[in-house]
């Protein structure tokens, strides 16, 4: 019942339990011991009446975090304060959730949500004044729950509900490839190959290789694309259950965090598509298991994920499985991002909770 609520929030937008407790109580970082101390954290104070946060993506030069909340709203805090810059759009009482932001250019957001829509925002607010999105594009009949610019940035995709994978021209914002899902009304053949056959979470280029990228979803499992290719996937390796932004990719690792009560924090090999090992999420017994919502690569060594079972955000070296801290929430992680090699940390999710952490 709580995965089939907290599932039906994420695509809805709306919280989950009541709002008594959303100004004041947050997490507390928890610092292990470490020769890589957790050492400055900001609880940046949020309205009441956002319904959580479902994104969060840090600027190029990680002084900016953009945040998106389930109302639609969108707004840019300073890492180094914790204070808020500007409001990007207010949303509003029937907005849907932000499931994915990404900075095209310094001065340019890109979102994406459950309403379908794909906006892009100029950061130049007037003050006290929200933007209206210089572009936008709707995808009628669709949820967008993940996008991902490839490293040259001269593309995007995006893929959610309706299960087809949609590149976009990241200059002109034309569409300019799908890749269809199978159409079981039509009895379409499936295989291994083929799309996903239910809802997908995740969508990540690879950071070297301008062509590829990865989706994951309900369908336990994670497929490898070419974008030069239109219809199949290049291959696809079985098991990680995605429910979130919990897919990344590293040189020849992929990185995966699964919404299961235990064996969730996984990397495999990309050429052979084997596990390579398990990584230890760490949960006591009083925790319902781990439960992974969002999983990524801090730096070559570092990991860093999130969920529901344990309401935390560890961060692991992957060569050791040494567990070098812990951000602690009330409520779940949704959502988490790093930047500058894993010096800084943002961690969000249900409840408000938005906890910015600095790294040595």
């Amino acid at each position: 019942m709580a995965h089939k609520r907290l599932e039906a929030a994420i695509l809805a937008g709306h919280e989950i339990g009541d709002y008594s407790d959303l100004s004041n109580k947050y997490g507390q970082i928890k610092q292990e011991n470490t020769s890589d101390p957790l050492i400055k954290t900001h609880k940046v104070s949020l309205p009441l009446d956002r319904w959580g946060i479902y994104s969060i993506k840090y600027n190029h030069d990680g002084k900016k975090l953009a945040v998106g909340f389930g109302n639609g709203g969108i707004f840019v805090v300073d890492h180094k304060s914790g204070i808020k810059l500007h409001d990007v759009t207010h949303g509003h009482r029937k907005g849907l959730a932000v499931m994915a932001l990404h900075y095209l250019k310094e001065e340019l957001i890109i979102s994406a949500g459950a309403s379908g829509k794909i906006n892009l925002w100029e950061q130049t607010p007037a003050v006290g004044k929200s933007l209206e999105p210089t572009v936008s594009i709707t995808e009628e009949k669709n949820e967008i729950n993940t996008l991902d610019v490839c490293r040259d940035g001269h593309f995007f995709a995006t893929a959610g509900k309706d299960r087809h994978i949609r590149l976009y021209d990241a200059n002109t914002f034309q569409l300019h490839r799908t890749i269809v899902a199978p159409d079981y009304i039509n009895m379409d053949e499936v295989s291994i190959y083929t799309g996903h056959t239910k809802r997908i979470f995740a969508l990540k280029f690879h950071p070297e290789d301008n062509n590829l990228f990865l989706t994951a979803g309900w369908d336990d499992c994670v497929k490898l694309w070419d974008k030069r290719i239109p219809r199949n996937a290049k291959c696809s390796i079985p098991g990680p259950h995605i429910c979130g932004a919990a897919l990344d990719l590293k040189d020849n690792h992929i990185l995966t965090g699964s919404w299961s009560a235990k064996n969730s924090l996984q990397l495999w090999d990309l050429r052979s598509g084997l596990l390579n090992k398990t990584l230890p999420f760490p949960h006591d017994e009083k925790s319902e298991g781990e439960f992974l919502y969002c999983a990524k690569f801090a730096n070559q060594n570092t990991v860093v994920a999130g969920g529901s079972g344990t309401n935390s955000a560890c961060i692991l070296n992957v060569n050791t499985d040494r567990l070098l801290g812990l951000v602690h929430s009330k409520k779940p992680v949704l959502t988490l991002d790093s930047c500058n090699n894993g010096k800084q940390l943002a961690v969000a999710g249900i409840g408000g909770n938005l906890q910015l952490t600095s790294i040595v």
